[in-house]
């Protein structure tokens, strides 16, 4: 899992940020969002 996790950071389909509670949180980008629901086979989308 820390090793998927690690990759899709790097890949940019995770951004790293933190949450009000100053806990570590992951964002997905709106630009995956958008390409994701555009109902693409992007590699990003895919499970």
């Amino acid at each position: 899992m820390n090793d998927a996790h690690k990759e899709f950071q790097r890949q940019g389909v995770l951004w790293p940020s933190r949450d009000e509670d100053n806990r570590n949180v992951d964002v997905i980008p709106p630009r995956s969002t958008r390409r994701c629901a555009a109902g693409t086979r992007a590699k990003s989308c895919r499970p």
